[in-house]
């Protein structure tokens, strides 16, 4: 029997209502079972390996009013509340798992404030470091809560090369599909058919695939359509480029690219990698252990391309995790 109650000791004797219930209540155990009073109840909470099972009101001897007892038992079989894993995977984060992004607050606000004074940017960095994340999951969202930009100001599309750049951009924008020549007034007829849009931002992500399948022709076509889509006032343009496709870049007619233009990401170090370890687990209520944090660390640390291998350990490790 077990209680939570005043215990007074005097001399070799032990008595008082937290003793005197106890017993009481041992008395309705069963054998090598144990029996609770209300106030442990309570004080217990929940639990993953035993539950308690109400047995009424019960009068005992010496005791003024009914107890409410409970039985200890063993707990039920139930399926686990599995949560949901915060981290994306070998996939770069998107709009549904933003909330969990971390560890890019410098270059998110960099971008922010380039976009403020200038409409084209290039962000450049190595396989695995995060670009399209960045961009999906950084900027996007901090240009919808921005100070600087009203309510709705931009207006997005976004789009991967392929070997038909030039058909996907006439798609989703209306330049001519062949030419990549834009008719007068394209671009703003398009926004001010969505509004209260006032600016339309093109996100061409892994644009080095244009290196690598399209056509030379197609490439150049391609360029000429984005280097016209600079001119209208209304428009802004990011790239992501992997860092080892600057030579195709530098030979190409997008360059020169001044550095004011470039956002240059490096692989997430430090107290902004533990960021992108810890504060998407601590968002679902989830602490991981600061050991395997600091093993994390150390074997990313000179890993190239680590992040998106990461990302991946941490959601099989998350399909094994068993308490939270």
């Amino acid at each position: 029997g077990v209680n939570l109650g005043e215990v007074i000791v005097d001399g070799d004797d032990i008595y008082g209502d937290g003793v005197n219930v106890a017993v009481r209540l041992e008395s309705l155990a069963e054998p090598g079972g144990i029996c609770v009073s209300e106030s442990v109840r309570s004080a217990a909470g929940s639990s993953g390996s035993f539950d308690f099972e109400f047995l009424g009101e019960r009068n005992v001897k010496n005791i003024a009013k009914p107890v409410r007892a409970y039985r200890v038992v063993a707990a039920s079989k139930k399926a686990p509340v599995r949560l949901a894993c915060p981290y994306p995977g070998m996939v770069p984060f998107g709009a549904t798992t933003a909330k969990h992004f971390y560890g890019r607050t410098e270059e998110v606000e960099r971008m922010v404030q380039l976009l403020r004074h200038q409409r084209f940017m290039m962000v450049i960095g190595p396989s695995g470091s995060g670009k399209s994340s960045l961009v999906y999951a950084g900027l996007v969202p901090e240009l919808d809560n921005s100070r600087y930009f009203s309510d709705g100001y931009w207006l997005i599309r976004t789009m991967r090369p392929g070997s038909q750049p030039t058909k996907v951009l006439a798609d989703i924008i209306g330049a001519d599909e062949k030419t990549g020549e834009f008719e007068p007034g394209t671009v703003e007829a398009l926004v001010k058919s969505i509004p209260p849009a006032e600016r339309l931002l093109l996100l061409v992500v892994q644009f080095e695939v244009l290196f690598t399948q399209a056509s030379r022709e197609e490439q150049a076509r391609f360029i000429a359509a984005l280097q016209a889509f600079r001119v209208p006032e209304n428009c802004a343009l990011i790239l992501t480029l992997r860092a080892d496709f600057y030579p195709d870049l530098m030979t190409s007619y997008l360059w020169p690219v001044d550095a004011s233009q470039r956002v240059e990401v490096a692989p997430l170090r430090g107290v902004a990698l533990r960021e992108a370890i810890e504060r998407p687990a601590a968002d679902v209520g989830v602490r991981i252990e600061d050991s395997l944090v600091n093993q994390l660390l150390a074997d990313a640390a000179d890993e190239p391309g680590a992040l998106p291998l990461l990302q991946e350990t941490m959601g099989l490790l998350w399909d094994d995790m068993e308490q939270r």
